[in-house]
């Protein structure tokens, strides 16, 4: 990572589930990475939310890369609270939005959004958003602040082996059950383009070390309906998928994207990268469960 070698990056959010790859991993570049999050692993803490506290933060760190991977990303309690996810949401990318500008440096940021953002058919492309709810709508806000500095933003959904029992990932998930036995519906009508964890990192750290610019899908290059995902992933893992039972998604309180499928063309015609399709990502992830948890039996 000689493009960052020169760089000080601060990671927002380094303590949630992708946070805490990305850091391990421009870490083991032997990066200048500064962390904030919310436990005492990072090494600030501070509200993001807040401005005051936020401009602080960025002044006394004075980064020329940002990550920001701040969000509330549970849909019910936005749709609850709106107050809240606008504040968490939005505010974090307000402030960094008015430091980069008044910066004497050049300052790049890559901002984390989301495939929620598309209503519809899909595959989507990133010129036509439309938000069907209050995460969507305010995480569409917080993507215009990134793009007023000069940010790239980055839409994508992930799953693979997490670090956080408190947060598991939408695999980590399905692990659990089937390792249990554990019955559970998985919506056979809500389709999507998710990358692993680590293939993300990957391009995260592509586009950051490039200075990208705009607004990018990047998933994978092929979709599946959550069911299929998660037979799919039995598959991988050499496990029965007795548990898992079809649940179509209905949606009589609060509205969910149905097709977040997501068309990544842009963004590979832009970097010259070949994003890998989602049955590639299924198999590779569900090795790295089966050598993790064969690894950890051992020990």
């Amino acid at each position: 990572m000689i493009k960052l070698d020169s760089h000080r990056i601060l990671i927002l959010g380094s303590t949630g589930r992708l946070g805490k790859v990305i850091t391990k991993q421009l870490k083991d570049f032997g990066l200048n990475v500064v962390t904030h999050g919310y436990s005492k692993a990072a090494d600030y803490s501070v509200d993001a939310s807040v401005a005051r506290e936020m401009t602080q933060l960025l002044d006394k760190v004075s980064p020329t890369k940002i990550v920001n991977l701040i969000a509330l990303t549970n849909v019910d309690q936005c749709e609850i609270n709106p107050l809240l996810s606008r504040r968490i949401n939005i505010g974090p990318c307000e402030s960094i939005k008015e430091y980069v500008l008044s910066s004497q440096k050049k300052v790049g940021v890559v901002h984390l959004s989301t495939d929620h953002m598309y209503g519809g058919d899909g595959p989507h492309v990133e010129k036509i958003a439309r938000p069907v709810n209050q995460y969507g709508a305010d995480k569409l806000e917080a993507e215009s602040q990134i793009q007023e500095c000069n940010g790239a933003v980055i839409r994508t959904n992930f799953f693979g082996l997490g670090q956080n029992s408190e947060s598991p990932t939408f695999s980590d998930w399905i692990y659990e059950a089937l390792s249990t036995g554990k019955s559970i519906g998985v919506h056979s009508n809500v389709q999507f383009t998710p990358l692993s964890l680590l293939s993300l990192v990957e391009e995260i750290t592509f586009v950051l070390s490039e200075s990208l610019s705009g607004v990018f899908n990047i998933g994978s290059s092929t979709g599946l309906t959550k069911y299929r995902f998660a037979t799919k992933f039995a598959e991988a893992l050499g496990m029965p998928d007795d548990c898992i039972q079809k649940k179509p998604y209905i949606g009589e309180q609060i509205a969910r994207p149905l097709d977040m499928r997501m068309d990544s063309t842009h963004y590979q015609m832009v970097s010259s990268r070949l994003l890998p399709t989602l049955e590639a990502e299924i198999e590779k992830e569900g090795q790295r469960y089966v050598e993790h948890f064969k690894s950890n039996n051992r020990n």
